[in-house]
């Protein structure tokens, strides 16, 4: 544990030495948690590739502990649903081996057992989970596609909310036609899903709640179904498909453990928040880029970008939204000012407090006259509502989901023109948009006459996945 505490405290070198100290101590609970501990800014690539060596070193440490240790159930489920492996996808790398490995081992951890057997499924019963059934881009990507499957008479739909989290969007999924359920205990979860036989569940998101990890781990439906709440496979052989799409993961099945069902186009029909229909006119600032993203997107091999952008724009300023812990936004800083163009350039980044009760992120999209996504892992709400809000998005097209949200969008409505396909036209595009005001009201208008196609109801859910549940 001194090892996180030294991490979260920027203590490196400390940190390094506690986490291997702790590996004398053979207690599987620390080793786990240590497993799950990555910093949200990495400070160099260096100290990435340390994390991600340390990950597969704890997975073999935690399996060689099971062979010698007796552990209680309550013990084994303490592990697997103490944390998740969520930050380790944000090293942007393929994490398809890793997350097996993963899975493996928490099949170890928490093997099933008998009383997990179920012998007959209720046809057309079905199950959807998360933890985000409350305002969030989970729910705003995939209300649409819950609301149609219980719309279906045939189907007898149950929402199973991982969340005491209650607003006026969980009313939404409780208006549904279904069964609304709430629960936060992972036993009382087992019983209930044993006792309901449910065919068929359905995951809005996997890794970002530890009690969807646990489910996972256990084979509880005849089929497991995955969409992407979080863009990345989870590795697990109880999950049978992924969804996704064809603009954002053609031909990307070898990047997957299930089977990857791809829907048409964009691949979701996305929920307008009640809150967007009643905006306040904002004029955005001359010269100004935006990148609306959580700094642990921010990868250290792409911080040239920003030097590049600065420099190449010589009028303009980039306004990024700090980390929810100052530590990290003063690590991410630092990591900045290594690069000469941004250090001569610094006085031009502007650094906006998210946490700021003043802070409104629709009215900062607004004041903004460009938006700038970033590299490697794309924006997905944030560039729906920028679209929305009739914002230009300059976007570099990935080979993976997670890197083709915001291309995805952008070929939704026809402005493939702000999609590059290298570095070097991604800051040409920023350039052109910021520098000629006929390209920048061309793409406005286009925005404008277009959006349309990406916030009506065109895709169905269902008759992708209806021959699989």
């Amino acid at each position: 544990m001194l090892g996180i505490s030294h991490l979260a405290l920027g203590n490196d070198l400390e940190s390094k030495i506690n986490f291997e100290k702790s590996l004398k101590f053979e207690n599987a609970n620390i080793n786990f948690l240590n497993l799950n501990t990555f910093p949200r800014v990495y400070k160099n690539t260096r100290q990435l590739n340390y994390f991600r060596k340390k990950f597969l070193l704890l997975i073999n440490n935690i399996n060689n502990l099971l062979l010698n240790k007796t552990l209680s159930n309550n013990e084994r489920l303490n592990i697997i649903k103490s944390k998740t492996n969520f930050h380790l996808a944000y090293q942007q790398e393929n994490d398809l081996e890793l997350n097996k490995k993963y899975y493996d081992l928490l099949s170890k951890i928490y093997p099933e057992d008998k009383r997990f057997k179920i012998d007959q499924f209720i046809e057309n019963k079905i199950l959807f989970v998360s933890g985000f059934f409350h305002k969030h881009t989970v729910s705003k990507i995939f209300f649409n596609f819950v609301e149609e499957v219980t719309n279906i008479k045939k189907f007898e739909v149950h929402m199973l909310h991982l969340s005491h989290i209650e607003d006026d969007w969980t009313a939404l999924f409780r208006n549904l036609n279904g069964k609304f359920h709430q629960k936060t205990s992972i036993n009382e979860i087992y019983n209930f899903l044993m006792k309901e036989k449910f065919k068929t569940i359905i995951f809005l998101d996997h890794a970002m709640n530890n009690i969807t990890q646990a489910i996972l781990n256990v084979k509880l439906a005849k089929k497991y179904i995955m969409l992407w709440g979080h863009p990345i496979t989870t590795g697990s052989r109880n999950v049978d498909f992924f969804v996704s799409s064809k603009f954002m993961d053609n031909n990307n099945q070898a990047n997957y453990s299930e089977k990857l069902l791809l829907l048409d186009g964009i691949g979701f029909n996305y929920k307008v928040d009640k809150n967007l229909n009643t905006l306040k006119k904002i004029i955005p600032k001359n010269n100004s880029f935006y990148i609306p993203q959580a700094l642990f997107k921010f990868l250290p091999k792409y911080d040239h970008l920003l030097g590049v952008l600065l420099e190449q724009n010589k009028n303009s300023t980039i306004s990024i939204i700090k980390d929810k812990d100052p530590y990290y936004t003063k690590i991410f800083v630092e990591r900045l000012l290594k690069n000469k163009k941004i250090n001569k350039n610094f006085k031009r980044i502007f650094f906006l407090n998210g946490q700021d009760k003043k802070f409104n992120f629709i009215d900062k999209l607004m004041e903004h006259k460009i938006v700038m996504d970033t590299v490697g892992w794309s924006g997905g709400n944030t560039s729906i509502e920028a679209i929305y809000l009739d914002k230009p998005i300059i976007t570099l097209e990935g080979n993976t989901l997670r890197g083709n949200h915001t291309s995805a969008i952008l070929k939704q409505i026809n402005l493939d023109i702000l999609i590059a396909k290298n570095y070097s036209e991604y800051l040409a595009l920023a350039k052109k948009i910021n520098d000629d005001e006929n390209f920048y009201n061309f793409v406005v208008e286009k925005i404008k006459t277009n959006k349309k196609f990406l916030f009506r109801k065109q895709i169905s859910f269902l008759n992708k996945i209806e021959p699989y549940i």
